[in-house]
């Protein structure tokens, strides 16, 4: 009698189990990494932002947008307010953030000092914040703030 080909019934259950172990200790780390990908991400744009705001403010003497208390926002879904924010943030910070990040982003001038806000639908770094926040007055000064320092900031 010739010998069968093929793969026992306990080979493949032993297979099944190393696959699912591999995969049950995987997924907890993809789920890291993503978010430190996206958290990256978004400090990367807030620099990107805050560095177009310091030289912008260089050469206008004020910062983008033009007036107190206005603001301009881009979502991820690549709807922004006023409907040319996109095209104006890149041409006056000549900066080009990319939409469909899951990232939202808003920049507000508040007259002595400007606020660009990032948000996401799922949490961007270790203690769970879904937002980053900064601050940038008139002499060049960046400070990342919380939720409550930035309404004591904007209250005040």
């Amino acid at each position: 009698m010739g010998r069968q080909r093929g793969f026992t019934l306990l080979e493949l259950m032993v297979v099944s189990a190393i696959v699912g172990i591999l995969f049950a200790t995987a997924m907890p780390l993809y789920h890291t990494w993503t978010q430190r990908a996206y958290g990256t991400e978004a400090a990367l744009m807030m620099k990107q932002i805050m560095d177009g705001e310091i030289m912008y403010f260089l050469a206008h003497d004020e910062f983008f947008p033009e007036g107190t208390g206005t603001s301009y926002s881009v979502s991820s879904d690549g709807t922004a307010n006023p409907g040319d924010a996109f095209t104006r943030i890149k041409e006056a910070l000549k900066v080009a953030i990319p939409t469909g990040h899951y990232l939202d982003y808003t920049i507000q001038n508040s007259g002595s000092f400007c606020v660009v806000q990032i948000d996401a639908p799922f949490p961007l770094f270790k203690n769970d914040q879904r937002y980053l926040y900064a601050v940038i007055d008139t002499e060049g000064k960046v400070q990342y703030v919380s939720l409550a320092e930035l309404a004591a900031l904007l209250g005040g």
